[in-house]
Parts: C-alpha cells; sequence; structure tokens
C-alpha cells in the first residue's frame, strides 16, 4: 500500500484529488491506471526539469504543481519498478477479463458468460472453428447438466398406455391426454425441505417469474385469493426428493409433487424444465419429427430404446424444432459412457443443448399455442390477431408481439442498431446478391470498438438466405471472441454462433423449416470495447433458391434452375457438374484461405502437409505467419 499512498500523493499534486480518500486509494491501486498516470508524470518531470526553470516556477505555483515533490516522490517508486514493469501491463479489462475468468472457471456456470463462450467459433493459431479451450469443462458443471442428467417425467397409468400405443396426439409437445390446467390457475406450496432454503426459495420464484410475465399460465400460492378461483381442487407441491423430476400435466386432484434435490436440482433451468413439464409438455427429443434434426446414439443410452425420457412420440409439429429448448436434454444425458447420447444434424449447433437458461422464445411460443393464450388478442372472428408480428416475432397474452433479439417495433419491424453500421434491414430479390461490410472495412480497418451492428436479410418467400464470409478478422484472446460476428441462420429466434478470428470462404444457409427467408447478422465490439480491434469483415449475402441451399459447387458459382435444380459455372480448371473434377491440365491456384484446394495428403507419405496460421507448433521453426492472407501450409 506504500506504493499506492505515494502514487495517490502524485495524484493530488496533478489535480487528480476529486474523489473522497478512499476512492482515491481505491481508484490507485488499479495498477494499471496508476501506471499510465505515472508514466505521463515521468514523461512531464523530464521535460520540465530540462526546461528553464525560472520561467516556469510562477506557473507552477498558479497551477498548485509541485514538481520537487514529484520528482522526490517518483525517486521512491522507482525503487519499486513492478509498477513500471509489472506484466500486467496488458491484463485485460472489462469484458475482455470478464471473459478470460470464465474460461479460468471463476464464474457461475450457470452464468449468461458461459453460454456466451460456448457459442464461439475461434480461429487462432493453428486452431479452427474451435470452442475456446476449456470451456466444455466449465460448461458441464452447469445446473441445466446435472437436471437433464438426473431428469425423469412421471406418467400415470392412463398416460402410459397412450405412449405404448403410440398414437397419443400432442399440440407441439403437449401429451394429449394430460390434463391441463384450464383456469390458467396452478396453485402451489413448497414443502419445509426446500422452504427452509433460501436459495430454493429463491430459484422457484425466478421460474414462477418466467411463466407469469412471458405466458398466462400463473403460479399462485395455494392459500391465496387468486388460487380459490380455479375450478379444480388440484395443487402442485415442490420438494426435495431423489432427483429432479415431474408428473406430466394436470396428474390428479389435490396434490401433485414436483421434486427438485437439494443440492443438484436448484436451478432457474431444471426448475423451469419440472415445472413446463406439471403443464403437460414433453421433452424435445421426443417430438415425432426428432429424426430429421437428432441423431440418437442408442448404444451410449442408459436402457436403450427402453429409456422413457428418449422415447418419441406422436406430435403435432406446429412451431419447429428447437435446439435451445428448455426441455432439450444436454447431449450426453443419460449416457453410459460419458460419450454423447444424441447429435444434431446440424452439429454447429450443438452448444446450444445445454445452454437454455430458463423459458426461451419459442418455448414461450409453444406454452402460448399450447393453453390458447391469445384468445383474448383476436378480431371479431376469432382467428385473425389484431397484431400481425413481422420477422418471426409472435403475439403474448398481453396482445404485444414478442420480438427475437436485436429486432424491436411494435411489429417488430425495425432493427436495434447502432449509427454508422449501414443500411439495417436488406432486402433482396431472387438471385440478387448484396456486400456488407463492418464499419470502416473499406478503408482498411480497423473497426472502432463499442459498436453492436445488426443487419436483418430477407428474401422472398420460397427463398433462402446464404451469406459467405468472404473475409474476417476479428480479435481473439486466449483462444476466445473479444469481438465477433453472431450469425442466426438456423431460427431468427435462436442463438446462433459467434464467429471470430481471420476466416476466409465460409458460407452458411438459413433452414428450411422456420424461418428460411431471414438471416439476422449481429457484430459486436461492445461487450469487450477496451480490446484492439482488426481489420473488420466482408460478407456477401444472396438470396438462393431450393438448388443452390446445400452450396453443391465445389469450384464454381452456383446458379437455380427452374424450382429446384441447379447448374454450376466452373472456375479455370475445373469440370463436372459440382466443378469438383480437376482437369489436370494448366495452373490451379489454391490460397489455403478455403476448403475448395483440391490438395490432399497422400495416404503412403511420410510427412502431412497442414494448413495453419500464425506460428508454426515448433518452437522458432518455420514462418510467423501467412506471406499473404492468413493460411499457409507447412510440413
Amino acid at each position: 500500500m506504500k506504493s499506492a499512498v505515494v502514487v495517490l500523493v502524485l495524484l493530488v499534486a496533478h489535480g487528480f484529488a476529486d474523489l473522497a480518500p478512499d476512492d482515491q486509494i481505491n481508484k490507485v491501486v488499479r495498477k494499471r491506471d496508476a501506471r499510465r498516470v505515472l508514466k505521463e508524470l515521468m514523461k512531464r518531470h523530464t521535460t520540465h526539469v530540462l526546461k528553464n526553470q525560472g520561467d516556469l516556477k510562477d506557473d507552477n505555483e498558479r497551477a498548485g504543481i509541485d514538481f520537487d515533490l514529484i520528482a522526490r516522490a517518483l525517486k521512491q517508486l522507482q525503487k519499486t519498478p513492478r509498477i513500471f514493469e509489472s506484466k500486467e501491463e496488458d491484463e485485460p479489462e472489462g469484458g475482455e477479463k470478464l471473459i478470460q475468468e470464465t474460461l479460468k472457471g471463476n464464474v457461475d456456470p450457470d452464468s449468461k458468460m458461459v453460454n456466451l463462450l460456448e457459442s464461439m467459433f475461434v480461429d487462432e493459431g493453428s486452431r479452427h472453428n474451435q470452442h475456446p479451450e476449456g470451456i466444455d469443462k466449465v460448461a458441464s458443471k452447469k445446473g441445466k447438466v446435472f437436471g437433464d442428467t438426473h431428469d425423469g417425467h412421471r406418467l400415470t397409468q392412463q398416460q402410459i398406455e397412450e405412449l405404448n400405443q403410440m398414437n397419443g396426439d400432442r399440440k407441439r409437445n403437449f401429451l394429449e391426454r394430460a390434463r391441463l390446467w384450464t383456469d390458467y390457475i396452478i396453485p402451489y406450496t413448497i414443502d419445509s425441505s426446500l422452504s427452509n432454503d433460501q436459495n430454493s426459495v429463491d430459484v422457484i420464484n425466478k421460474a414462477i417469474k418466467q411463466f407469469s410475465d412471458y405466458t398466462c399460465l400463473k403460479w399462485v400460492p395455494k392459500d391465496s385469493t387468486e388460487a380459490a378461483k380455479a375450478s379444480y381442487s388440484s395443487y402442485i407441491e415442490f420438494f426435495s426428493g431423489s432427483g429432479c423430476w415431474s408428473y406430466v400435466g394436470r396428474a390428479f386432484d389435490g396434490k401433485q409433487l414436483i421434486s427438485l434435490k437439494n443440492p443438484g436440482c436448484i436451478s432457474v433451468s431444471t426448475a423451469v424444465h419440472e415445472m413446463a413439464h406439471a403443464i403437460g409438455q414433453m421433452h424435445e427429443q421426443s417430438r415425432n419429427d426428432r429424426d430429421n434434426y437428432v441423431t440418437m446414439l442408442w448404444n451410449n443410452i442408459q436402457e436403450g430404446h427402453d429409456n422413457i425420457n428418449m422415447a418419441k412420440t406422436q406430435t403435432f409439429d406446429n412451431n419447429p424444432y428447437d435446439y435451445e429448448s428448455v426441455l432439450q436434454y444436454s447431449l450426453t444425458s443419460f449416457s453410459t459412457n460419458r460419450q454423447p447420447t444424441m447429435e444434431f444434424k446440424d452439429r454447429r449447433l450443438d452448444f446450444l443443448a445445454d445452454s437454455a437458461t430458463g423459458l426461451m422464445f419459442y418455448d414461450i411460443q409453444d406454452i402460448i399455442d399450447g393453453y390458447d393464450c391469445t384468445a383474448p388478442c383476436r378480431g371479431a372472428d376469432g382467428t385473425t390477431p389484431l397484431k400481425q408480428c413481422q420477422n418471426g416475432g409472435f403475439v403474448l397474452h398481453t396482445c404485444n408481439c414478442h420480438c427475437p433479439d436485436g429486432l424491436t417495433g411494435d411489429l417488430c419491424q425495425s432493427i436495434a442498431t447502432d449509427p454508422g453500421c449501414g443500411p439495417g434491414v436488406i432486402d433482396l430479390s431472387d438471385g440478387e446478391s448484396m456486400t456488407i461490410t463492418s464499419p470502416n472495412f473499406n478503408n482498411g480497418g480497423p473497426y472502432p470498438t463499442g459498436k453492436k451492428c445488426v443487419w436483418l436479410v430477407k428474401v422472398n418467400a420460397g427463398r433462402f438466405v446464404e451469406m459467405t464470409i468472404e473475409e474476417m478478422d476479428l480479435t481473439t484472446a486466449g483462444s476466445a471472441c473479444d469481438h465477433w460476428l453472431e450469425i442466426q441462420y438456423n431460427l431468427i429466434g435462436q442463438t446462433g454462433p459467434r464467429r471470430c478470428g481471420k476466416v476466409n470462404k465460409e458460407t452458411y444457409v438459413t433452414s428450411d423449416y422456420g424461418n428460411p427467408n431471414l438471416m439476422l447478422l449481429t457484430f459486436d465490439s461492445a461487450f469487450a470495447s477496451t480490446a484492439t480491434a482488426g481489420k473488420g469483415f466482408n460478407l456477401t449475402v444472396s438470396s438462393v433458391g431450393e438448388g443452390c441451399k446445400e452450396i453443391p459447387c465445389v469450384h464454381g458459382k452456383c446458379s437455380d434452375v427452374g424450382g429446384s435444380d441447379f447448374m454450376c459455372s466452373c472456375e479455370t480448371g475445373f469440370s463436372g457438374k459440382y466443378c469438383d473434377t480437376y482437369s489436370e491440365t494448366g495452373d490451379t491456384l489454391c490460397d489455403f484461405e478455403g476448403t475448395e484446394c483440391i490438395f490432399d495428403n497422400p495416404a503412403k507419405n511420410a510427412f502431412d502437409w497442414i494448413t495453419a496460421t500464425g506460428e508454426t507448433p515448433s518452437y522458432q521453426t518455420g514462418p510467423s505467419d501467412a506471406k499473404t492472407g492468413s493460411h499457409y501450409l507447412y510440413v
């Protein structure tokens, strides 16, 4: 503290003493700030002693600056050079620091920071399209992961018979014969096994608030006036039992249990999951159409096909399959060998499986639909909503539109973007392409920090949005993104992968369910605003048809032909329907920036050629970076 006090003296002498003494010390002990001030003072002191002190004496006295005092203080400080030469000079601040602390596991595993880092796909050094190192270990401690692994839903005998017959009908993931809480009132009590623990009570209250805020279902204390308005005697009792489980729907007249084992099941996501069962919902991976989106790895699943939590049932699939749903299991749930028990068809979205923090965007829509919460919000015909929400938004029980993140306005018609980001809404005609760049990219960069830019790309019905990263240079640090581009290509209301690093020629196409004609792009240099900016990015967005949406042309450009066919215009030296046949004559260009290079390692080669960025892994050998672009080949 002695050094800090001396620094305080310097700051007082220099006119930085407007704060109370305790605040001054708190400010000063931030070494990075102190070093900056001290270096400036040393610079000014050096300038001072080189000048005619007689000429400056009056000015110094009028300014209240005693440079002789500063000189003596600086001399003492130089005896503790760590102030000036500390390795903390490049310590991250703000969002940068929070990202690095998350990687070290110094945050609550259930915090949004863990979800943020799980969504990052990083190109850094020799690592390509990888999650930050170590985030999987941190994420494995989430309450949702424990809850999913120890989850169970209990069925009445009638419901079991229905499930065995495989002829049940559900609206979305609502079991047909599961009785609903038709008065929208769910009375509840909390058993002493949980009520004596304030954290457990707080978690349950947070879960209840989500249902109240976003749906027409009201969880109310059993002895309240509101509970007395229900026409049924059914009620829920939360208690700490053996695991995390609930019955499905309003299963009994009288008491019905929800078990939240303490410790273990006390997290908002787990509480919401079990409460969703209690209102009649089943698991996302139990949907009738799940095989279009999920591959079940039965050999890794406890009890295999007999595991009721993994059983597929007949469903009305009115809303799209949601990888991010609170009712979607983590991908290793009920594993016999710690290996995945299911895989998403789109592996880029695996990170969503354990990311639910409670009711997610499409969970809310499921409940709104399942309980017909918007009946009062329709016109005289009883079918037409009074509000026609746009761009993937939907009407809540309040008769207002609920918009995907990044969209705003009464009808979700506008975007929430910063000034200087360019046109936020981009409408493409059939076959049209446009370029999107980060601010200042065309001037060679760098982009400004502290920015959040949003672009909504729209194409006509029956078309798809294709987005290609032509060039990207967004700052990374410690295997994580400091700045990123989020790409919401699967569902407009679902979190998208966050891409960063040096990337070239990478393409995303909207899925053919949900909102195929919408893609939302968000550039964020605001969260870690103190991080150094890179050059930025250059994107091409296009309207493509059924034929081109699978990106069939390996070395060429795709054009739609008719309703679902395509034609490839091949690059020089390539031929074939997919432009994947090399003519073996003439030169071929490969800059190793994308995946289209024709070269491969022979099976019997003594050495392997490897694509890399930055320095080679071997110490003091090879290049420090690519001569041009960001990738090169070495052996």
